[in-house]
């Protein structure tokens, strides 16, 4: 019995040791288990955090990648802005000015910013000659117009000036020397004051050229015309537009001053060469830039004082003059006639709208003729009275009038064109002199008088004639007596003397 128990306790006792064992053992392994998960976890979490790390990197070169891409649109549409306000296109020619100031102290040097290797070149010299220079190197000193081309490109370079600002549209020429010189690759443009007195640290320069696919000229006729009009010193084309030689009677007043001119008298040369494709280009340009400067009533205001307006009916700058911003309406009209484009019959219309109703406000009325009125030549709205109405101007208004007719699909001016001739009719007999020329203007008070033009209402009196035998398909009997009696004038009297 002693002998059992002790067998009971020893089997006791092992069973102890073997289960303290196995805890043992199942300890370690719950540890290297654990060790293990632990490990597997930081993997995970490694692995996690290196995927993480990835996408965030491709995410963020993702974004990186769509800013420069939004930045290189952005700057695409910045170069495509400047480019197009650098130069103006019309019909397949680019025109442009190279432009920047200098003090006129020392001579200036240019690079032509295009290169063009083994071109050739045709200017006009002062004998009115066509030079043509063929791969050469050259040297042309004061140029007026030079074509520069390799057969396929073609570059008018032309309008060299310099100046300074004096106010709004009004500015200061400088008289300066200018040579061009090509090494058979290069261009240069040298410019250089005749008078070192007009030295000036604001002189600006500004240098045109047009570049094309073809020649910039039609015939060799049309490339004279366009080369004696800007040979005149009194005109001057700038960046802003078409400058024009001012009045002495003009304030301010100097010589050398010139105020952008609405009416853009060079424009009808090139609308008389308008199959040129310079003329296309410049005359569309010239277009654009006084439509610019259009007041919100439609008209382009004087920006000086005429001494003779201030003396005569206390009208300072800024007044409407009818004859130039008519003559601005007709050269769109013509435009517009040339490329049937919207755009110039709106110009056209904008002026003629304000035209009519400055023309309701502000005409000599004839009293014994019902619906009969001369539209006085000058205003301003802060301007109550009445000037004078000139032949030429009044005449003027109804050539743009009766073309703007012609042109439109149905005509929008008939009552008031009826009006202006009835006006000239009434007093037909009235504005012939006893020697036949005519006299230039009728005032306020019934009475004429000044001096008319040799040729200008003459050829206004042409126009006006042409223009009613193709809207009404008659002649006008008023306006047949005042060309006869002018024409005769100006061949018997005037070219006589």
């Amino acid at each position: 019995m002693k002998i059992n128990k002790i067998k009971i306790k020893f089997n006791i006792f092992v069973l102890l040791i073997t289960l303290s064992v196995f805890l043992l053992v199942l300890s370690t392994k719950n540890t290297a288990y654990a060790e293990e998960a632990a490990k597997e976890t930081e993997k995970t979490e490694e692995t996690t955090e290196t995927e993480e790390t990835d996408e965030t990197k491709d995410a963020k070169e993702d974004e990186k990648g769509k800013e420069t891409e939004e930045a290189k649109e952005d700057e695409k549409v910045k170069e495509a802005e400047e480019a197009k306000e650098d130069g103006f296109e019309f019909k397949g020619a680019k025109l442009k000015f190279i432009t920047g100031t200098f003090d006129g102290k020392d001579s200036l040097d240019i690079d032509f910013p295009i290169e063009m290797k083994d071109a050739s070149c045709d200017y006009i010299d002062e004998a009115a000659k066509i030079i043509s220079i063929e791969k050469k190197d050259f040297n042309i000193k004061n140029p007026n117009i030079v074509v520069l081309h390799s057969g396929e490109k073609y570059y008018v370079i032309t309008a060299i000036n310099a100046y300074k600002d004096v106010q709004d549209n009004i500015i200061d020429k400088v008289n300066i020397e200018s040579e061009l010189t090509y090494d058979k690759t290069k261009l240069k443009i040298k410019l250089k004051l005749k008078d070192i007195k007009d030295a000036n640290k604001d002189i600006k320069y500004s240098i045109c050229y047009v570049s094309m696919d073809e020649k910039p000229f039609q015939t060799p006729e049309a490339f004279k015309l366009v080369d004696m009009k800007y040979r005149l010193d009194k005109h001057c084309i700038i960046p802003d537009g078409y400058y024009y030689q001012m009045n002495p009677r003009s304030v301010p007043y100097k010589e050398s001053y010139f105020f952008m001119q609405g009416a853009i008298y060079i424009a009808n040369t090139h609308l008389d060469t308008i199959d040129s494709k310079f003329s296309q280009v410049m005359t569309a340009k010239l277009i654009d830039d006084t439509a610019k400067k259009l007041n919100d009533d439609g008209y382009y205001p004087i920006p000086y004082r005429s001494e003779w307006l201030k003396a005569d009916y206390n009208i300072e700058k800024g007044y409407f003059d009818t004859r130039w911003n008519l003559d601005y309406a007709y050269i769109c009209l013509r435009m517009y006639e040339k490329f049937q484009d919207e755009k110039y019959l709106e110009f056209a219309d904008k002026v003629l709208t304000y035209y009519k109703k400055y023309a309701n406000q502000n005409a000599i009325k004839i009293p014994y003729k019902e619906d009969a009125c001369l539209v006085m030549d000058y205003g301003a709205e802060y301007y109550i009275g009445m000037t004078h109405s000139s032949l030429n101007h009044h005449l003027m208004g109804l050539k743009a009038l009766m073309y703007e007719d012609l042109l439109k699909e149905k005509p929008v001016n008939t009552e008031f064109i009826k009006k202006m001739l009835n006006g000239v009719e009434a007093t037909c007999n009235s504005w012939i002199k006893k020697n036949g020329d005519l006299e230039y203007a009728i005032f306020v008070n019934g009475t004429y008088g000044l001096k008319d033009y040799p040729d200008l209402t003459l050829n206004d009196l042409r126009d006006c004639q042409a223009l009613h035998e193709k809207l009404y398909k008659s002649k006008n009997a008023s306006l047949e007596t005042l060309i006869a009696s002018k024409q005769a004038w100006y061949d018997n009297v005037y070219k006589k003397k």
